[in-house]
């Protein structure tokens, strides 16, 4: 399933950066798996171009592999049979061989590995940029996927490198509109919400599921399988980003859970919320966690409403049912894993609902909202709230993701919770929304017809 889908956008951005007349230094950061590579190939694939992947060998072997890789397309037995053994010698390499009548795009992916083997090779780097590379006709791309690392080797105002970019583009994960791409027409929006609460927006994750088959067999064959790709996935993503796993693992696993506050979270780890913060602002910074504040709050900053969720759909699924559960599986135990992901399945899907239907608000509503998100204080919770100050408008809206039919009475405490709710402003006109896995009672869809602030959308 190779698609390229989504990311016009992004492909737009670098394709216009491409075109200007002068070199260019782009950073391109985002979580693995997120499509970073499969986006530059695409960009490259009609321009000249070097694409060098790092890892974590040897710096002496990357060198070498680093001057093949430029020496691919030439004849130069002097340079192929060169040895080299700083990098400024591989650049200079690079501008010997190379035409730069058109623009040359060179790639160093997962550029924070040459700096984890070489603590001092940004500062290199940023020596041959300025000696050699700015003033040819060049464009460099530095990509990465361990965002702590990125940010203190190329986007921190600190490192040697903040000064020479001359663009950044953070890719994250697909809107589900676009991920709803990667399936058949066939394919119900129903399947398609439950395979994105898994899988998220990476499109790594769909490809190794057989979207043939319901979710609960490529949970059982795909995620629980202890030799599957995804069984251990979420912990290779954050060992290399986290060093003291346990604690960190922990604080994931009570969050997905169900806790959300900082006192709830610090408690039941045993642990005093001013020494819990640390390890939040981490998991913030990894973009792992986010802190979540009613909409309606006008200092989100400063709110002391603020709740903490997993940000990563398929991390809040592991964090929820896999690793609490690995004694189970490691021992062959997985039907009674199973049963429990089944039992619980609907609900967990039921907030991934509120989340897309928060993102695609515009899309499905047809209005526009400067603010969109939840409401929730002591006594009230509102799944769907859209603020337009300069229209003066309003929506509130409930997600009901369930198998029945959707009736008046759901509306009618809707409306009910929305008179509660005051603002700065006298709204001319309130929508109310009803969005649903199923459909809605003929007295429901009769008293719609007759009111236009009556929205239902029916996504089965």
């Amino acid at each position: 399933m190779n698609k390229f889908i989504d990311r016009q956008e992004e492909l737009d951005y670098l394709n216009h950066q491409y075109f200007l007349n002068k070199s260019n230094f782009i950073v391109i950061y985002g979580r693995r798996r997120v499509g970073k590579t499969t986006l530059l190939r695409e960009f490259v694939k009609d321009k000249p171009s070097v694409f060098f992947v790092a890892d974590l060998t040897n710096e002496k072997i990357q060198l070498e592999r680093f001057k093949q890789i430029i020496l691919q397309n030439s004849n130069d037995d002097f340079f192929k049979n060169l040895e080299i053994t700083n990098w400024e010698q591989a650049f200079r390499i690079l501008t010997r061989i190379t035409d730069f009548k058109q623009k040359q795009i060179l790639i160093i992916d997962e550029f924070q590995y040459l700096a984890m083997i070489n603590s001092s090779f940004p500062s290199v780097l940023q020596r041959i940029w300025d000696e050699l590379l700015s003033n040819l006709n060049i464009m460099i791309v530095l990509s990465g996927s361990l965002i702590s690392m990125m940010y203190k080797t190329a986007l921190n105002y600190k490192s040697p490198l903040y000064g020479r970019r001359t663009g950044q583009l953070h890719l994250k994960p697909i809107s589900f509109r676009n991920y709803s791409k990667f399936f058949e027409n066939k394919e119900s929006q129903t399947k398609r919400i439950e395979f994105f609460s898994v899988t998220g927006g990476i499109p790594k994750y769909l490809e190794v599921l057989d979207l043939t088959k319901d979710l609960l067999f490529n949970i059982e064959h795909n995620i629980l399988n202890s030799n599957s790709f995804l069984y251990n996935e979420p912990f290779f993503l954050l060992k290399e980003e986290i060093n003291q796993p346990i604690t960190y693992f922990s604080i994931l696993e009570t969050i997905a859970k169900g806790n959300h506050k900082l006192g709830n979270i610090a408690s039941r780890l045993g642990l005093k919320p001013n020494t819990i913060n640390k390890y939040l602002n981490v998991l913030s910074e990894l973009q792992v966690i986010e802190r979540r504040v009613p909409v309606t709050e006008k200092f989100p900053h400063k709110s002391k409403k603020g709740l903490y969720f997993i940000s990563d759909n398929f991390i809040r699924f592991w964090f929820r049912f896999v690793f609490p559960y690995r004694n189970y599986l490691e021992t062959g135990n997985l039907d009674y894993v199973l049963k429990i992901i089944q039992n619980e399945l609907d609900r967990f899907v039921s907030f991934i609902f509120e989340d897309i239907v928060i993102s695609e608000l515009e899309y499905l509503t047809g209005l526009n909202f400067e603010h969109k998100g939840r409401f929730w204080d002591k006594n009230t919770e509102i799944d769907v709230v859209g603020i337009n100050r300069q229209d003066k408008t309003l929506l509130f809206g409930e997600c009901k993701w369930q198998n029945r039919v959707v009736n008046f009475k759901v509306l009618e405490e809707l409306k009910q919770k929305a008179s509660i709710l005051k603002f700065d402003f006298e709204p001319k006109q309130i929508y109310y929304a009803i969005f649903s896995k199923s459909n809605f009672s003929k007295t429901l869809k009769d008293d719609a017809k007759q009111q236009e602030n009556i929205l239902l959308v029916n996504f089965k």
